[in-house]
């Protein structure tokens, strides 16, 4: 990727128009890399052997997409022929982390929640802004369902992503509600007030809907690796110096763990599909991108 098209990745300072984007997205997906690295995983099988990959989830009446990837301790994406691109994405993000251990916004607000160091009424801000982005993933992400049709998999691991992410919006409303006194008709009908989180949800947007599923997993997926951690850091604070409990925490008692494995459907993907230069080039982008837009959302307004 040279210079220019460098240039036409969409940002989160200048998000680029609909049209060049568009351009950009098509010239990309009729590239030759891609259209080779498509043919190879079909000619090996990919598309027809999928479900042997599988095992029956009896509980929700459905195959877990990847055999023992909700199972304890899984790392079978260290044997998938990307996997030493993925940990070099992981090694840049716990530096990006560690760098940023000792401010107190970042991420999540977690480190200042934990130490109590917010007002309610700067707590119901910071919240109330990430309803937008929880709320936005079902809709957005739900684009590539369709553009990862292909590769049956990935497919199936991205509905079953958004089918784990749907609802989260509405567990994040109840923590407004019930905390808040806010009513849901405000939050369905408003709007995010720091303009940064706008920018972040058109991000998406624009990768879901015209990108490959390697900068969906890298934006999303791999990304929520960070939640979990942060979010116990949250869930401590809420209930020790602002004393939440019960339903209203339900959203951060969830994301303690399930990022856990939407992080794995990031491993997965990542380390199995993202073979190629270009593959790898634009899933780092997106990965990077995220990051520092979602570091940068703090000091935004």
């Amino acid at each position: 990727m040279n210079k220019s098209e460098q240039n036409l990745m969409v940002g989160y300072s200048n998000p680029l128009p609909d049209r060049e984007y568009e351009e950009f997205a098509l010239k990309y997906q009729n590239s030759e890399a891609v259209r080779n690295v498509n043919e190879q995983y079909s000619q090996r099988g990919y598309l027809l052997d999928a479900n042997s990959t599988r095992e029956l989830n009896v509980s929700t009446g459905a195959y877990v997409p990847v055999k023992g990837i909700y199972g304890l301790g899984w790392d079978e994406w260290k044997n998938y022929p990307a996997a030493d691109f993925v940990k070099e994405l992981q090694q840049w993000h716990y530096d990006f982390l560690r760098e940023r251990r000792d401010e107190p916004f970042h991420p999540f607000f977690a480190p200042a929640i934990k130490n109590g160091e917010l007002t309610l009424e700067q707590l119901k801000f910071v919240w109330r802004d990430f309803y937008y982005r929880a709320d936005s993933i079902v809709e957005n992400y739900a684009y590539q369902i369709a553009r990862a049709k292909p590769f049956r998999v990935v497919r199936d691991i991205i509905a079953r992503h958004v089918f784990e992410e749907t609802g989260h919006g509405e567990l994040l409303a109840d923590f407004l509600v019930k905390g808040f006194g806010m009513k849901r008709e405000e939050l369905y009908l408003g709007q995010p007030a720091v303009k940064q989180v706008g920018k972040f949800q058109e991000f998406w947007k624009k990768v879901f809907s015209h990108g490959h599923f390697v900068e969906a997993a890298a934006a999303l997926a791999l990304y929520e690796e960070e939640v979990p951690k942060a979010m116990r850091s949250v869930n401590e604070g809420l209930r020790k110096h602002y004393g939440f409990t019960g339903e209203s925490v339900i959203f951060f008692d969830i994301h303690t763990y399930i990022d856990i494995y939407h992080k794995r459907f990031g491993e997965y993907i990542l380390s199995q599909y993202a073979t190629t230069k270009e593959l790898q080039e634009i899933a780092r982008e997106a990965f990077v991108t995220v990051n520092n837009g979602n570091y940068r959302q703090p000091n935004s307004s």
